[in-house]
C-alpha cells in the first residue's frame, strides 16, 4: 500500500532516484530526497518504535524535524532522527525501546494495561492542558 503524495514540481523527492532500505527487517523503497519517516509513511508504516516507559506505540507527530516519536538505530547507530536524516541506499533501521522488536516486544503487554496507567502529565486542578504546557 502506498500514501505517497502526488508528484510536485520542485519537490525535494526525486523519484526517478529509488532507494532500497530495511526497517525491522522487512524490504521498503524510498527515493533520494526521502528521509527514512517520510519512505515509511509512504509505504503504510505508521508505528516506528514505543515509547521508552509503558511500551505504547510511537507513529510520526509531524515532519516538523523535530519529531521526537521517529528516533530509530542505524546498525550501532541509536537515536538517528528519521524525520531529518537521509535516506541511504541499503539502510538497515531498527525500532528504538523495544525488546525482541517491533512486532514481537516482549512489553506490548502493557498496552492491554493502558487504561490503568497514568499519562506522562495531568492538568494540576483547577488549570487547563494548554495552562500546564505554558508552566513546565
Amino acid at each position: 500500500m502506498s500514501s505517497r503524495l502526488p508528484p510536485v514540481e520542485g519537490e525535494w523527492i526525486d523519484r526517478q532516484q529509488p532507494r532500497a532500505f530495511r526497517f525491522e527487517g522487512r524490504s521498503y523503497q524510498g527515493y533520494v530526497g526521502d528521509t527514512p519517516a517520510s519512505a515509511l509513511w509512504a509505504a503504510g508504516v505508521r508505528t516506528l518504535g514505543r515509547r521508552f516507559k509503558y511500551h505504547r506505540p510511537r507513529g510520526l507527530l509531524s515532519f516538523a524535524n523535530h519529531d521526537v516519536n521517529s528516533m530509530m538505530q542505524v546498525g550501532d547507530r541509536p537515536n538517528l532522527r528519521a524525520d531529518v536524516e537521509p535516506l541511504e541506499a541499503n539502510m538497515v533501521l531498527s525500532a528504538v525501546n523495544t525488546f525482541g522488536g517491533l512486532a514481537q516486544d516482549r512489553a506490548r503487554v502493557l498496552d492491554q494495561l493502558g487504561r490503568f496507567l497514568p499519562p506522562a502529565h495531568r492538568p494540576r486542578s483547577g488549570e487547563s492542558r494548554g495552562a500546564a504546557a505554558a508552566h513546565r
